[in-house]
């Protein structure tokens, strides 16, 4: 290595030979401090690509900027080349010298374009990543509509294990997801959740094919229910488990500040239910009975104390704390039986309690199959979060194609679960 050519070449990796390098400076460019390196792209064609005749004689040079990977995204790096042009004296056919560093008609570099689709691949907003590599947020928009080398959505078969949910996506509207259970792997995702749109997307399958669905699993939406048993005859209907006990904790959690309201805030009953709430939605087998000192309270308790005491200040507020605990414990374990012996019977708890007895009930088979069945909403729900955070960090989209492309890309990224 004893030249400017062949250290340029090892500092930016680049393996064309064709590529001669004179030199480089510091230049100051869209009021940026940037670096150039100046360089020769020489033609090395032997013949015309149109006529196939060896005429070819050199017809002057074109120059061209393109940008390239920089460590420091305050200081971008260009390659300003000129590229040699050939003319065929036979066709007068021109040709233009070209290099595997960039795509015929393209200014920018091949290595930057791979590095904008790795970072699409990550919760970044585009603007940050054009910032990062050096290009416009439009270069980054065109780069992730080419990216084509993730599967296709809609796949040749459905999986037997589903799981169904939305989210909130473009225009405030509620999308459709799909996921298979079984590698935890997006589906299908729809721009609507209508009855209309699901029925046109899974009549697309054919009855035996839907036939073969063996689970679906939900929240409590009645209007998933409806389309499930018409397009699934043999699928077993799983409320999600994490769904059943937010529901009864929530109910617990309204009636306790409803009668927290009662008491004078001053007082040391107001003090129990208000304060430490969230003991009240641990297992009651899993609370601690080491003192602490409670800032509230000015006193040694421990966290069983800080229940019983709150619990004994209003008997329709222990009742309802039973029945979420046996509920929640029942969930836990995946005792069925436990959880259909207290859906059974009658309890005396408050009016929000008795709303979701009510509307378990209503689903009693489907919430006692999410007490057997081990599959649940639980990768659905993670997706949906990941989701949502890249929305946060990109500051929403206008585009339902971007997003879609988005969320694949970061599928993609994930590593794949192994199915025995």
């Amino acid at each position: 290595m004893n030249s400017i050519n062949d250290y340029i070449h090892f500092a930016l990796d680049i393996e064309d030979n064709n590529i001669v390098f004179t030199g480089y400076k510091t230049e100051l460019r869209h009021s940026r401090r940037v670096k150039v390196y100046y360089g020769t792209l020489k033609a090395t064609a032997k013949r015309c690509s149109s006529c196939g005749f060896s005429t070819l004689v050199h017809n002057g040079s074109a120059r061209v900027s393109m940008p390239y990977l920089t460590v420091d995204a305050s200081r971008p790096v260009y390659l300003d080349l000129r590229k040699e042009r050939l003319r065929c004296q036979q066709c007068h056919a021109t040709m233009m010298a070209t290099t595997p560093l960039v795509d015929r008609h393209c200014h920018i570099s091949n290595v930057v374009k791979q590095k904008v689709r790795i970072k699409l691949t990550r919760q970044l907003a585009m603007t940050e990543i054009a910032a990062d590599t050096g290009v416009s947020p439009s270069t980054v928009a065109r780069e992730l509509a080419t990216v084509t080398d993730f599967p296709q959505v809609k796949q040749a078969g459905l999986p037997v294990n589903l799981a169904f949910d939305e989210f909130r996506g473009v225009g405030h509207q509620l999308h459709f997801i799909c996921l298979d259970n079984d590698t935890h792997r997006i589906y299908q995702i729809l721009g609507q959740r209508d009855q209309r749109s699901l029925l046109n997307y899974f009549n697309g399958f054919s009855a035996a094919e839907r036939a073969r669905v063996q689970t679906i699993t939900l929240d409590l939406n009645y209007h998933y229910q409806t389309i499930i048993k018409r397009l699934f005859p043999h699928a077993m209907i799983v409320l999600d488990r994490f769904h059943l006990c937010q529901m009864v904790n929530r109910a617990f959690n309204q009636l306790r500040a409803q009668i927290t309201k009662d008491f004078d805030p001053h007082s040391q009953a107001y003090k129990y239910l208000k304060f430490g709430w969230k003991q009240y939605l641990i297992a009651s087998d899993q609370l601690s009975t080491h003192n602490y000192y409670d800032v509230h309270l000015q006193q040694w308790m421990s966290p069983v104390e800080h229940v019983n005491n709150g619990l004994q200040l209003n008997e329709q507020l222990s009742n309802t704390y039973d029945v979420m605990q046996e509920i929640n414990h029942a969930l836990r374990q995946r005792d069925h039986q436990r959880l259909a012996a207290c859906l059974n019977q009658t309890h005396h708890v408050g009016p929000q309690m008795q709303g979701v007895l009510r509307s378990l009930k209503h689903n009693y088979q489907y919430v006692i199959n999410g007490a057997c069945s081990p599959y649940s909403n639980g990768a659905l729900e993670g997706t949906i979060r990941k989701i949502k955070q890249l929305q946060r960090v990109a500051y929403g989209f206008r585009n339902y194609d971007q997003l879609i492309r988005r969320i694949m890309l970061l599928e993609n990224a994930k590593v794949p679960k192994n199915v025995a």
